[in-house]
């Protein structure tokens, strides 16, 4: 019987599950080509118009490269409007919005962060906790 160096053998080749590099990452975002400028010029002439949670919409489009779009619309929405616009976001976009108060969390000194604690309450309980859950797992590709 030959010698076998048990060590040496790739066992990984017998696993049925094993994922490769391209199956992690099929689910990975597109690179925004979209100008930061544009959209936040876009979003300011939507809250001129009155048109505040068409802009939340727009700047949560790129609230990952740019958050200020995004948080500007916060403080133009009344408090008691909040869960109607909540109401009309996917999850996704409530992802997005939660890391854009995240984001703003993290520079008071630019933000108004009572108007952030509201959001982010709001949020979670149109959302769940979940959504803390995966903005705080969030990796960017």
């Amino acid at each position: 019987m030959a010698e076998i160096d048990w060590r040496r053998i790739d066992v990984d080749q017998f696993d049925e599950d094993k994922l490769t590099a391209a199956e992690l990452f099929t689910n990975a975002r597109p690179p925004q080509t979209t100008d930061a400028s544009v959209v936040t010029a876009a979003v300011r002439q939507a809250i001129a118009r009155g048109d505040a949670s068409g802009g939340l919409r727009q700047g949560l489009g790129i609230a990952d490269l740019d958050p200020t779009a995004a948080l500007s619309c916060l403080s133009s929405i009344k408090s008691t409007e909040i869960p109607q616009v909540l109401a009309q976001l996917s999850r996704v976009e409530l992802d997005q919005l939660m890391r854009a108060i995240y984001k703003g969390l993290a520079s008071p000194a630019a933000n108004n962060c009572a108007v952030l604690l509201s959001w982010h309450e709001k949020v979670v309980e149109i959302g769940g906790e979940g959504v803390i859950v995966r903005v705080l797992t969030y990796r960017a590709a």
